[in-house]
């Protein structure tokens, strides 16, 4: 584990896959969104955190012209303190990271820097979150 959060552990942010078709194309739409599933400690199946998975794809039409897929676990240590607050965390944490790792691979592929994917984390997703670990 590389940091904490109160009671939570993090692994680094692992890209999963990367794919960037040049193209002249304006870009014509985005895809920007996390998928949140938990974990389970090996041979218990009891929850003991959360794994957010992350894509970004850029259109130009129909086409995609960057597949980006990326992954973060989040280990709870104690399921009963972990909060709305820590979940909330998690999130903005996995999204800052993701930005991070998706503008270095663009930088590295372009020669340009990435643009900033703006993700303010809503309560419902702290919701979500909590509802997801306490399963």
């Amino acid at each position: 584990m590389i940091g904490k959060i109160n009671n939570i552990g993090t692994f680094g942010f692992k890209v999963i896959h990367w794919e960037y078709i040049k193209s002249p194309e304006s870009v014509t739409n985005i895809d920007n969104y996390y998928n949140p599933k938990v974990v389970v400690k090996p041979n218990t199946n009891i929850i003991n955190g959360i794994l957010l998975r992350f894509v970004v794809r850029f259109y130009k039409g129909d086409k995609v012209t960057l597949d980006f897929i990326g992954e973060q676990v989040f280990v709870v240590e104690n399921v009963s303190v972990f909060d709305h607050s820590d979940a909330m965390k998690i999130v903005q944490i996995g999204f800052d990271n993701c930005n991070q790792e998706y503008n270095e691979l663009y930088r590295k592929e372009t020669g340009l820097s990435g643009t900033k994917l703006i993700h303010t984390v809503k309560p419902a997703e702290g919701d979500l979150i909590l509802q997801l670990i306490r399963s």
